[in-house]
């Protein structure tokens, strides 16, 4: 949480947007996107495919070790 910038902190998360649109390719139904990660050690990834007219898609957490402080 400390490393977070201050306009996140009140989240307790921080949102990298890995928008295909903008970052990313597609191609025989699978797709790939590159965001460059922070500095800071990450504890998990929440990734997923929303639309404003379906909402949720899909969705998959990766957990990386205990939560950091």
């Amino acid at each position: 949480m400390s490393d977070l910038a201050d306009g996140r902190k009140p989240y307790g998360f921080d949102n990298l947007n890995f928008d295909l649109k903008e970052r990313g390719t597609g191609r025989r139904r699978k797709c790939a996107a590159v965001v460059n990660l922070p500095q800071y050690p990450i504890a998990e990834i929440q990734t997923g495919q929303s639309t404003e007219y379906r909402g949720g898609i899909w969705g998959e957490i990766h957990r990386f070790g205990e939560p950091i402080e």
